[in-house]
């Protein structure tokens, strides 16, 4: 739609959006044409109701090109920067709502620098199927599955191995050694020779020598 605006544009396919799904992916694909006319907030809100009602699938936004027939420092230019800027932030927390910057040199674009040719438009194409290709291999991959601990934590502060969460060392012979305790079907404890050592108390401690 040549000279329409994202506000025009977020209104299209009102019927064919809807019956997407999570594997389909929605391209919004806009101009400078808010942002000439001063009104790149109404672009922002434009796209951030179009996200909102369509959570039923995914949603593609391709940010706003550099004009060429424009110094880099215009006011125009300046107020696209922005413009992108302010979409990337408003649109973080998005879920399913992705954001593709695509640069595309002097050469992709017309005789006066402000639509895209032939060559731009290929190139925007060819960057967009790329992103769509990543996306759906990243989607296949099989998650790594870690093997399940059955056995109690090795983890034991000094000087607190006799000790149970009980606080209770009837479980340690004359010699300081744990008993072989019985495991149940709902318990698994480790078992150890190793000399345990007692909590220290307060009559080793130097002052009391």
């Amino acid at each position: 739609m040549p000279g329409a605006s994202l506000q025009n544009i977020t209104k299209l396919a009102k019927s064919e959006v809807p019956t997407l799904t999570n594997s389909d992916t929605v391209i919004v694909c806009g101009d400078s044409n808010d942002v000439n006319r001063d009104m790149s907030q109404v672009g922002l809100n434009s796209l951030k109701n179009f996200v909102n009602l369509r959570n039923n699938t995914k949603v593609l936004i391709l940010t706003l090109p550099q004009r060429h027939d424009l110094t880099h420092d215009s006011c125009v230019n300046k107020e696209i920067y922005s413009f992108n800027r302010k979409l990337h932030k408003v649109m973080k927390n998005k879920e399913k709502v992705k954001i593709l910057d695509y640069d595309i040199t002097r050469v992709g674009f017309t005789c006066h620098g402000q639509h895209l040719n032939s060559a731009g438009k290929s190139k925007m194409a060819q960057s967009i199927a790329q992103y769509l290709t990543k996306s759906s291999t990243n989607n296949n991959i099989d998650p790594i599955p870690m093997k399940w601990k059955t056995s109690t934590s090795d983890f034991i502060p000094n000087g607190c191995e006799a000790m149970d969460s009980n606080n209770d060392i009837s479980d340690l012979d004359n010699d300081g050694i744990e008993e072989n305790r019985p495991t149940t079907n709902n318990q698994h404890i480790r078992t150890s020779n190793r000399r345990k050592k007692f909590p220290p108390t307060r009559s080793h401690d130097f002052l009391w020598e």
